[in-house]
């Protein structure tokens, strides 16, 4: 808009032709690993104030809209995004779950239009994934894959490995704890 004025704007595209129309599946098996308060901490209680606040209605107008007068005012009830309000961004949870976004004052919707055709999009086309959480016992396992396999695609991004090194990865990785999580997920998907 800087550029080329007032009627410049952002629009979506179209998605993709094919399976999925070229948006990857949506992993619906919640945060695999979620927040953690150390067990040494000598503020656990404050710690859990903290998270239990985050996810209240108070706490998800904080984390979404700032602070009210700096970056949102409220209007007959409605909240109406102040031109700071360009500046803030969620902290905690990237989730409109405990906020009504009915609260929004239309001339100041929290999302652009953009930014809703582009999420109803995402809801049209998506896919759910059959994504699994990581059961205690296989974590370092995956986590130890994981990294084998990070270290090689920058390897093979860098030139220091080729596809002539891929039979050799695969089986680091599956000594790394590739294996066993690849047991597990067979045992547990469709």
């Amino acid at each position: 808009m800087a550029a080329n004025g007032e009627g410049a704007a952002l629009s979506v595209l179209p998605p993709a032709k094919g399976v999925s129309q070229g948006y990857l599946p949506l992993d619906v098996s919640k945060e695999s690993r979620g927040f953690a308060i150390s067990a040494v901490s000598e503020h656990k209680d404050l710690a859990f104030e903290v998270l239990d606040f985050a996810v209240s209605e108070q706490g998800r107008i904080l984390d979404l809209l700032g602070t009210e007068g700096t970056d949102y005012k409220i209007e007959d009830g409605k909240y109406t995004l102040l031109p700071d309000h360009d500046n803030w961004y969620a902290n905690f949870f990237e989730t409109f779950q405990n906020f009504d976004l009915d609260k929004m004052n239309p001339e100041t919707p929290y999302w652009s239009d953009a930014a809703l055709s582009s999420a109803e999009m995402t809801d049209t086309y998506s896919t759910m994934d059959n994504a699994f959480v990581i059961p205690d016992d296989l974590i370092v396992s995956w986590d130890a894959a994981e990294a084998k396999a990070s270290e090689f695609i920058a390897d093979f991004i860098l030139g220091n490995k080729t596809e002539a090194d891929w039979d050799t990865f695969v089986q680091e990785w599956n000594d790394a704890g590739g294996q066993a999580v690849t047991e597990y997920a067979n045992s547990v998907l469709e």
